[in-house]
């Protein structure tokens, strides 16, 4: 069935706040806005994507790559809701837009699915792979007490405190930029989400993700890698793009092969396990691969005593779990629609205050539907200063 697709990037924070009024804040706002037409990439045949779009953009980048979505021209009939991610503010999007309620996710279930989006479950699939004895750091501690948060800062160990829901690198904070912010923002947390992720720093060398997708009926399906880059304070800057092959090739350099695949296998049993029923559709899960040396041990605490202790050297740390659709979707997309085979690209999400406003095939080389070299600008820029979406061969 054709779909209706959004791009709705603070859909973490909607369903965190649970309001179908919710207003995201302005540089989310501005982020949906430039992005609005980024689904166009990974739509497919027949499919409508919710965005006010250039017709001589729209043009260009249909020719030049036979994309086969469209935009939306104001019917739903046929079309079935397919949001970036599930919260009230979007299900009032689309029954907006008029579809019924029983297109849409009632509240039963979109409460369901924010507890299930809460990180804690993320300690919940960690500690499943613990049990497999794959060896993978333990799954972080859930404080929900200012005297538990206060003795753990005390301990003078380099913590990182994460809030319940949050996304992309954002809602962390690092001890090492100082006690007295860290333990406002991790207290904040407490008082506004109810509880706060705390767990030791783990020094690693790489962030990567693998894609799955949920069934209806709880099964779960492997969809491919994401090798993902972030900044110094942990937010999402972009990802390398190329086939699955050349990334799974790039992540073997820093981890085993069979490791690797055992962990895929892995992963699909527990989220089977731990969100089958719950949710369907589109997830991630982001990793890191651990540097060999300056491993800290886990938190000393009580709430540990019955998880399984990892293996001496844990290779890999779960950094979250998103329940919805994420970048690695869109650049797994890129590589297999877009880029021609054999390159690489990267895929980057920018804010920029160029005036100038390329169009979308200026920069670029296309052959046989397929980016060559140069740039792609992957959505029209909208505002400015703004965001840039930009897939640029390596």
């Amino acid at each position: 069935m054709p779909k209706l697709h959004l791009f709705y990037p603070a859909n973490d924070l909607a369903l965190a706040a649970f309001n179908p009024g919710y207003t995201p804040p302005r540089a989310a706002v501005t982020l949906a806005d430039d992005g609005a037409a980024l689904p166009l990439w990974y739509a497919g045949d027949g499919d409508r994507v919710l965005a006010a779009v250039p017709a001589r953009w729209y043009d260009d980048v249909v020719g030049a790559f036979g994309l086969g979505a469209d935009v939306y021209g104001h019917d739903i009939g046929g079309l079935e809701p397919a949001p970036w991610g599930w919260s009230p503010a979007v299900r009032g999007i689309y029954a907006w837009l008029g579809y019924p309620e029983c297109d849409l996710p009632t509240d039963v279930q979109l409460q369901a699915l924010r507890q299930a989006s809460h990180r804690r479950t993320s300690a919940t699939l960690t500690a499943a792979l613990c049990r497999e004895g794959l060896p993978v750091a333990p799954p972080a501690l859930t404080v929900t007490d200012i005297t538990v948060l206060g003795a753990l800062i005390d301990t003078g160990r380099r913590l990182i405190a994460k809030q319940p829901w949050s996304s992309s690198g954002r809602g962390i904070a690092d001890s090492a930029a100082g006690a007295t912010s860290f333990e406002r923002f991790a207290a904040n947390s407490i008082v506004r989400q109810g509880a706060v992720m705390i767990e030791p720093y783990y020094p690693h060398k790489r962030d990567f993700a693998m894609l799955f997708e949920m069934g209806a009926g709880g099964e779960c399906r492997y969809v491919g890698l994401s090798l993902f880059s972030t900044d110094s304070r942990f937010a999402y800057t972009g990802n390398l793009v190329a086939e699955e092959s050349i990334l799974f090739d790039t992540l073997a350099t820093d981890l085993p092969p069979s490791f690797i695949r055992d962990l895929q296998s892995a992963l699909c049993t527990a989220l089977s396990t731990v969100y089958g029923g719950i949710y369907s559709g589109p997830l991630g899960i982001d990793l890191m691969v651990l540097s060999p040396d300056g491993q800290p041990r886990p938190l000393d605490m009580a709430d540990l005593s019955c998880i399984p202790q990892p293996a001496p050297h844990p290779l890999v740390a779960v950094a979250e779990v998103n329940l919805r659709r994420t970048m690695g979707h869109v650049s797994h997309a890129l590589g297999e629609r877009v880029l021609a085979p054999g390159l690489t690209a990267t895929y980057s999400v920018a804010h920029s205050a160029d005036a100038h406003c390329p169009s979308a095939l200026s920069d670029c080389r296309v052959r046989g539907q397929r980016l060559q070299s140069g740039t792609l600008h992957l959505t029209p820029a909208y505002h400015t200063p703004g965001f840039r979406f930009s897939l640029t061969v390596s």
